[in-house]
C-alpha cells in the first residue's frame, strides 16, 4: 500500500467530524509535497562543471604533476584533451574519477601553451574548461671564483673571494657578483 493510500485511509475514518478530516488531508497532502511526493523520487541529478580555475606552470626539467577537479555529475567520467595540445612531453592521465592528472617532465620552453580539457560523465553531460599554462626556463646558478692576484687572495677570507654567477641559458647572458674588498 502507497503512502497516499495510507494517509488517505486515515484521514476517512467513520467517526472523524468533517473538519478533522480536512484537516488531516491537507496534513497528509503537506507531507507528500515536503517529501517530493514519493520516497522512490531519485536525487536530481547535479550538473556537471569543472571546479580548477587555473593550473601552475612548469619549469623546464623539472617533474610537473597538476590535478584537474570536476564537480557534479555522475560517475564513472571520462578525461580529454578536447582542443590545443599539452606542453610538450606532459600527458593527460587516464581516471574513471572526479579527477585527473597532467603530468610528465616538460623539456622545451614554451609560452601560454591553451589547451581544453573535456570531462563526460555517465548520463553523457559535458563540461569544458580551457587552461593556458607556461614553461618556463631553468636558469642555472654556480659558485666559482672570482678572479683576481693570488697574493690579494691569499690576504681576504674565503667568503671574500668566492662569487655567483647566474646563467640563462636561452638568452646566454650571465649576472655576476662578487663580495667587495674591505
Amino acid at each position: 500500500m502507497t503512502n497516499s493510500a495510507t494517509l488517505e485511509r486515515k484521514c476517512n475514518g467513520a467517526n472523524m467530524p468533517r473538519i478533522a478530516k480536512l484537516a488531516c488531508t491537507i496534513s497528509a497532502l503537506a507531507v507528500l509535497v515536503s517529501c517530493g511526493g514519493s520516497a522512490n523520487t531519485p536525487p536530481p541529478i547535479r550538473v556537471l562543471s569543472i571546479a580548477t580555475t587555473s593550473l601552475s606552470d612548469g619549469f623546464v626539467t623539472f617533474a610537473y604533476v597538476q590535478t584537474i577537479q570536476a564537480d557534479g555529475g555522475v560517475a564513472p567520467f571520462s578525461w580529454a584533451v578536447s582542443s590545443g595540445s599539452l606542453p610538450h612531453n606532459l600527458t593527460l592521465g587516464s581516471s574513471s574519477t572526479n579527477s585527473v592528472t597532467i603530468s610528465g617532465t616538460p623539456d622545451t620552453v614554451q609560452t601560454a601553451v591553451t589547451f581544453a580539457i573535456q570531462v563526460t560523465d555517465a548520463k553523457r553531460q559535458t563540461a569544458t574548461k580551457l587552461f593556458s599554462v607556461n614553461v618556463n626556463n631553468v636558469v642555472a646558478a654556480q659558485l666559482q671564483e672570482v678572479r683576481g692576484s693570488s697574493a690579494v687572495a691569499a690576504e681576504r677570507s674565503v667568503d671574500e673571494v668566492i662569487g655567483i654567477v647566474l646563467r640563462d641559458h636561452v638568452h646566454a647572458s650571465e649576472l655576476r657578483w662578487a663580495r667587495g674588498v674591505r
